[in-house]
This record gives structure tokens, sequence and C-alpha cells, in this order.
């Protein structure tokens, strides 16, 4: 039995990454040995979610990044594929809400986060309907 949605919106066109030379979609990019969305989620417990992910369409064609997708997490996920660009992952977010199981809280995560030890979702952290993951920025100044 899933007991929370986890939601991951991938929708970006990634202009930093395009600006720094990459033409892959960021979260395709091989850090190592693993992409970065395997650094991402492989830091989250996800036994027991309903993993949604929003794509571009044209990552799909370009990349087959819903290929890729279904190769790591399963058959069992739901892919949203957008053509056009968002104003961010809060709108990105918005285009899954079909497929959102409404009795089950939502985590919502980016590709950016990484988390040591792994994050496990628990009852009691879902008093409200929903998490949104971040992490400190650490480069702050002091």
């Amino acid at each position: 039995m899933k007991k929370y949605n986890l939601l991951v919106p991938l929708a970006g066109r990634g202009q930093r990454m395009i600006d720094g030379g990459y033409s892959m979609p960021k979260p395709l990019i091989f850090a190592g040995d693993r992409r970065i969305i395997d650094y991402s989620l492989d830091s989250i417990d996800r036994s027991e979610c309903n993993l949604i992910f929003v794509v571009r369409r044209d990552h799909i064609c370009n990349f087959s990044i819903d290929k890729t997708l279904v190769s790591k997490y399963g058959e069992d996920i739901k892919i949203v594929v957008t053509d056009e660009d968002t104003r961010g992952s809060v709108e990105s977010c918005y285009l899954a809400k079909e497929y959102i199981d409404d009795d089950l809280p939502l985590i919502i995560c980016t590709s950016d986060i990484y988390f040591e030890p792994v994050f496990t979702p628990t009852d009691d952290m879902f008093e409200n309907d929903g998490l949104q993951l971040l992490i400190e920025n650490l480069n702050k100044p002091t």
C-alpha cells in the first residue's frame, strides 16, 4: 500500500547547464558514475511512494528521459509531459495534479537535493497535507 505521493518536477529548461556547455538535461547529466537524478532519488526512501515525474517533451524526443526514468524507477511510475515552458517548479507540479492521490500526503523533491542519511518519510511528518524538501544553503556568508 502506498503511503505518500513523491512528485519530481523535471520540466525546467536548465538554462544554467546550457550556458555551462551541457546539451543534456540536468537530471540526466552524469556526476561520477551516476546521474544527478539518481543521487537525489537514491537519497529518499521511495519504497512506499506513488512516484510522479513532470518532464519536457523535447527531453523525451532528444534524450529519452522517459525511458531512462522507467528503466531506473520502474513501470509503475507516472510521467507527465509538457510541451510548454513553465514558470518554475510549482507550475510544473500543478501539471501533475490528476496523478496525485488526494488521499495520500504529497512530497515534492527536485533533482537538486541530496540527503545523508537517506530521508525516510514517517507518518508524523504529515500533520499537514504535504512537504517540500529543501536543504540549508551551506555556502551563505557567516
